[in-house]
């Protein structure tokens, strides 16, 4: 494999080396259980389109088309976290490619920063090995800053606008990479100063961090963003020979104070390693594995069994907590309601509940200890259906039609 990659990319054997590391160091996430909430819902729209009970055009409003692609082509957890490791490691190499422009004839800055960056986005301290819109938008945006950089020319430019468009359309955010852009059209022949791109990497990274931390929704693995700004920097602090290494230090200070004050979900990455090799050599059991990853990881499992096992493909459920992944478990749907929680953030139950579960009919409602329901919805309930039984703590109530 090395040998591969050597002769067919032309890679050094450094780069070889750090690619397979990713791909060992991502394995543990192709067991992950249905944990995360952005996986699930992408899993959850695409198998509502393949079920003709969403047109797709109604959601490129507020999901990723590509990524929704992805998600209907993969079919389930396990596929999509397998095309997103192969994606890390294609973004990781693209990265390198971009270093060379950055840092031309630096081989020590180009080794530094391509291990910066593949650690920043491949361990699980900020949620590197969840298959986000981020972590997909990296490796277009990466690769349309290298035709420019590299060569400018007519042709590079329209495929490098295609590649940054692309990287939008899974991510918007990444157009404030702009920056990078106006430093990467000075000619490599006039030589690219590194005030210049220590000031590129600077606004690139407050840009980013402002983006990230004043949206509507700002999620952890949104700071995969900010993983290659930091890795240029870090980069011009250790290997920079002029005394700009002092500047570099002010960004990332500045960033890193700010962080601290968000509730951003930090993961111990020995912590999760450590889990997956005692799951792996049997000291652990399903359940404590699955546990590992959030206290309701085995409860949506224990649900999604009863549901899976009391109902058929085509009939509908309700949750009173957002919770897609046990949408994603059964493949059982409540579109309307379930669409606008997860992906608008809105909660229909608690606005107009009773219309809204009068029109869907769902056969079972799954009511949560956290989400109690209005005196209004509980009437509804004790009218049209008949308490089951408690399963992991939450209420079952079956419809009296079934």
């Amino acid at each position: 494999m090395i040998n591969y990659l050597n002769i067919k990319l032309h890679t050094p054997l450094w780069l070889s080396l750090l690619l397979i590391g990713v791909i060992v160091l991502s394995l543990p996430s192709l067991f992950e259980p249905y944990h995360h909430a952005e996986e699930a819902t992408y899993l959850v729209a695409g198998e509502m389109i393949k079920k003709d009970v969403l047109p797709f055009t109604s959601v490129l409003g507020s999901l990723s088309p590509p990524l929704l692609l992805i998600a209907i082509l993969s079919d389930n957890l396990a596929a999509l976290k397998s095309v997103y490791l192969v994606w890390s490691v294609v973004t990781v190499f693209v990265f390198w490619k971009f270093t060379e422009v950055l840092f031309a004839k630096e081989e020590s800055s180009q080794i530094f920063a391509s291990f910066v960056f593949a650690s920043l986005i491949t361990i699980p301290l900020y949620e590197g090995t969840i298959a986000s819109t981020s972590g997909f938008a990296l490796a277009p945006m990466f690769a349309g800053l290298f035709l420019i950089g590299n060569k400018l020319s007519t042709k590079n430019t329209a495929v490098a606008i295609i590649l940054l468009l692309l990287a939008a359309l899974f991510e918007p955010r990444t157009l404030l990479v702009l920056p990078a852009v106006i430093f990467l059209f000075i000619p490599k022949k006039l030589g690219r100063p590194l005030s210049g791109l220590l000031l590129l990497a600077s606004a690139w990274l407050i840009l980013s961090l402002s983006a990230i931390v004043n949206s509507e929704v700002s999620r952890t693995t949104d700071l995969l963003l900010l993983a290659a700004p930091v890795s240029i920097l870090l980069t011009i602090f250790l290997f920079s020979k002029t005394s700009g290494w002092v500047y570099a230090v002010i960004p990332l200070t500045l960033a890193f104070l700010i962080l601290l004050k968000f509730d951003f979900r930090i993961t111990d990455p020995y912590k999760y390693f450590r889990n997956f090799v005692n799951f792996a050599v049997g000291k652990t059991d399903v359940d404590t594995y699955f546990s590992s990853f959030g206290d309701d990881v085995v409860r949506d499992y224990k649900v999604a069994e009863y549901l899976s096992a009391n109902t058929y493909s085509d009939d509908t459920i309700y949750l009173t907590s957002h919770r897609p992944q046990v949408y994603a478990l059964t493949r059982r749907l409540s579109v309307q309601v379930f669409f606008n929680e997860t992906v608008q953030h809105t909660h229909h139950l608690y606005h107009d509940g009773v219309s809204d579960l009068a029109s869907m009919k769902p056969k079972f409602i799954i009511i949560y200890p956290n989400r109690v329901p209005t005196n209004q919805i509980y009437s509804f309930l004790i009218k049209n259906y008949s308490y089951v039984e408690e399963v992991e703590g939450v209420s079952v109530w079956r419809s009296f039609r079934e």
